[in-house]
């Protein structure tokens, strides 16, 4: 609707013009010889600056797609990179759970030792207050043995 508006306000114009403007003027470009009315030189010189500005205007929404592609290509690179990263994130993420749980059992398995070397100090030492001439568990463990079996 907008450019049939424009199109009427134009043609109004270019009528107008062309009624004050009527006169013949010679038009020679190159080696040819015309005469013209002075609105057509006016509507051809129009003409060609439109033509001009859209040629200019192709140019420059050539160079802004090109652009527009190259930031397309990049941010395209940094989302898989970024989906990488969090992939790689949540391997390190499972690897030091794992870690933890191995930490935790080393600790639970160096806990258990300290428990069992400490009740075999207390057994050696038991077995030294019982049995003053036997120097080992392994002999306090056998004559228990021995004992158990009677």
């Amino acid at each position: 609707m907008l450019n049939l508006v424009l199109a009427i306000i134009l043609g109004g114009l270019f009528a107008y013009v062309a009624l004050q403007n009527a006169t013949i003027v010679p038009f020679t470009p190159g080696s040819l010889a015309f005469t013209l009315p002075l609105y057509f030189v006016a509507f051809g010189a129009l003409l060609f600056g439109t033509l001009l500005a859209g040629i200019f205007s192709l140019a420059g929404w050539t160079a802004s797609t090109l652009t527009i592609a190259g930031k397309d290509s990049q941010l395209n690179k940094t989302q898989k990179l970024l989906e990488d990263l969090k992939v790689r994130l949540n391997e390190l993420e499972v690897e030091n759970t794992q870690l933890k749980g191995e930490s935790r059992e080393m600790a639970t398995a160096a806990k258990t030792q300290a428990e069992i070397a400490h009740t075999q100090a207390h057994i050696e030492d038991r077995a030294h207050v019982h049995w003053p001439h036997s120097n080992s568990l392994n002999n306090f463990l056998a004559r228990l043995r021995y004992r158990l079996a009677i």
